[in-house]
């Protein structure tokens, strides 16, 4: 499926050199991938759409003339539940890969990245409306000057729609060569960023998209570490 691609926030750390960040399977030290990294355990099984986001931006046509706009959005997902895809939690899909709960079945776990206001406007009411679930994983405080993030307001809003709520780190940057060049603020990162999220919403961060989808063995010893599922 082809979809056209919002530009990640400017502040992002572009992927190694021969790192592409299109996801997909490979061995070398930092592999880009679907945004929650047990999902590979069983990828036959689980479907995850983390291109997601990027169908429902409509920036600059958020208010004038919504309902209008809202209309494709409704019918991608129409389509998806009319091909027999049932989209999901994040949670249930962990509880199943944990034994704890019987997957889904035809689950699809619909992922929007980065915390655009775009899709607080464009998305949010499709998805309520329609009983969807999804998961925004979310950079909170961040602004590059370019696009338009979600505050506080909007983070707590998703939150009390028992939508799930979930880190993107706080400043998007590459996590294994962040942790290469200053652990700390590698460290801060994840762990700061979990906190000031939990703060927001009151609830709790289980689960971290990777930036760029770069991860290595440093990036799933420290999320472990501090919390992540």
């Amino acid at each position: 499926m082809s979809v056209g691609l919002e530009r990640e926030p400017s502040q992002a750390v572009e992927p190694a050199s021969g790192q592409s960040d299109s996801g997909g399977a490979g061995r070398a030290a930092e592999r880009p991938t679907w945004p929650h990294r047990h999902l590979l355990a069983d990828q036959a099984q689980v479907a995850v759409a983390p291109a997601t986001h990027h169908l429902f931006l409509d920036v600059g046509r958020t208010l004038p003339g919504l309902a209008r706009h809202l209309i494709p959005r409704r019918r991608f997902l129409a389509g998806l539940l009319g091909a027999g895809y049932r989209p999901t939690t994040l949670a249930s899909v962990d509880a199943a890969m944990s034994n704890t709960a019987d997957l889904p079945p035809g689950c699809v776990v619909l992922t929007f990245d980065d915390g655009l206001l775009s899709q607080y406007v464009n998305a949010l009411p499709v998805l309520l409306d329609m009983g969807v679930p999804a998961v925004f994983f979310v950079l909170p405080g961040f602004g590059d000057g370019v696009h338009r993030y979600m505050g506080i307001r909007e983070l707590q809003a998703l939150a009390q729609a028992d939508v799930e709520v979930e880190a993107h780190t706080c400043n998007h940057p590459n996590l294994p060569r962040l942790a290469r060049l200053n652990l700390n603020a590698f460290f801060a990162e994840l762990q700061d960023c979990k906190r000031l999220l939990e703060g927001i919403t009151g609830a709790p961060v289980n689960f971290v998209a990777y930036p760029s989808g770069a991860y290595d063995g440093s990036v799933l010893d420290a999320v472990a570490r501090f919390g992540y599922r």
